[in-house]
């Protein structure tokens, strides 16, 4: 039975650009696809939320086996890929603790590689060093690409507060020609950027966050809490 109702939500997925809120509150990770190595790589707590019961705790720890190629605990809307050249509003919040050390991608949106082609580095991703954010774009032309080349630029650097819930909202038009991303941290908008995003791919990107690193010498453990995507304007505040 819970094959099937998964099943039902991955072709609800695919047809679908307004979720509304997945902000964890069936206290599971339910219309995820958990990417975890470990039995305590992700799980979901009662504190710190930022709205309703629950939220989403992620756990790298040195040592942790590799999952599909590499250091992570994610969770992955592998299902919900969206349209190219039309807008996509995407929120979330994220809680970084006092104890965060070392690298990671906390949130990305990940190209879907067409037959032949390799898998690539995000087009557009939240990178945190412990104390820095980057928020990166990565574009090519390329049709089938057999290397991880891109163009690569940083859109948005900003010291991030740790110990509290910082809340995101990304307005993006993915085109490999001629995109955009608009983006609010906390109610301010930090990103407004026009030119190429993405990949010249059939199918367009899907949203994951949680922790991706190149391992590391520390444990991180990072929280994520109400997860909006859709056709229309999300509020700057979710609760």
């Amino acid at each position: 039975m819970k094959t099937l109702a998964l099943l039902l939500f991955a072709i609800t997925l695919s047809g679908c650009a307004d979720l509304g809120n997945r902000g964890f509150e069936w206290g599971n990770f339910f219309a995820w696809l958990p990417e975890f190595s470990e039995s305590y790589s992700g799980r979901i707590v009662e504190s710190p939320v930022r709205c309703g019961k629950y939220a989403a705790r992620f756990e790298h720890r040195p040592g942790d086996e590799p999952w599909t190629g590499g250091f992570r605990s994610e969770l992955s809307e592998y299902f919900g890929k969206v349209d190219f050249n039309t807008p996509v509003w995407y929120a979330f919040s994220t809680y970084i603790p006092e104890s965060f050390q070392g690298e990671a991608i906390i949130s990305q949106w990940h190209a879907t590689p067409d037959a032949g082609e390799v898998w690539r580095s995000p087009p557009l991703a939240l990178h945190y060093d412990g104390t820095m954010l980057r928020v990166t774009e990565r574009n090519s032309d390329i049709r089938i690409q057999q290397d991880n080349d891109a163009h690569e630029q940083n859109l948005y650097v900003t010291s991030l507060d740790k110990e509290t819930w910082n809340d995101w909202v990304f307005r993006v038009v993915w085109s490999y020609q001629l995109g955009s991303v608009d983006a609010w941290l906390n109610g301010t908008q930090v990103i407004e950027y026009e030119g190429p995003i993405g990949y010249n791919d059939t199918r367009g990107p899907f949203f994951k966050f949680g922790i991706y690193n190149q391992g590391v010498s520390h444990t991180q453990v990072i929280y994520h809490d109400e997860y909006s995507r859709s056709d229309n304007p999300l509020p700057h505040h979710p609760c």
